[in-house]
C-alpha cells in the first residue's frame, strides 16, 4: 500500500539533518510537514493504517537523528504559538526555543 494514496503531501528521503538543530542525520523514508492538529492525526492514522513506524517531530531542537536515517514516517509540526491563561503557558510542538 502507497502512502502517497492517503497523504499526497508526503515527501520522500528527506534530509533530517536540516531540520535539526545540531545538523546531523540521515534520510526520513517519508516525510510529512503539517499545521494543524487533524492533519497530525491523519498522518498518525495513515502510519498505523499501512504499519510503518512514525515519528512525531517539533522545530528540531535537542534531538540526534542517526546517519542511518528513519525508516519510517517523519511528521514535523510547523504550527508555532504560545498561549498564557490564569495557570499555564501552552506551546505547541513547533515553536522555537527562543520564540
Amino acid at each position: 500500500m502507497k502512502i502517497e494514496k492517503f497523504l499526497p503531501n508526503v515527501k520522500k528521503n528527506v534530509l533530517l539533518s536540516q531540520q535539526t538543530t545540531f545538523g546531523i542525520g540521515g534520510r526520513a523514508k517519508y516525510f510529512l510537514e503539517v499545521k494543524k492538529k487533524e492533519d497530525l492525526i491523519e498522518g498518525i492514522r495513515v502510519a498505523k493504517k499501512i504499519k510503518i513506524p512514525f515519528f512525531i517531530l517539533g522545530n528540531g531542537s535537542n534531538i540526534l537523528v542517526a546517519d542511518e536515517g528513519y525508516d519510517g514516517l517523519v511528521i514535523k509540526m510547523l504550527e508555532k504559538q504560545v498561549l498564557f491563561d490564569d495557570s499555564a503557558v501552552i506551546v505547541t510542538a513547533g515553536t522555537p526555543l527562543s520564540f
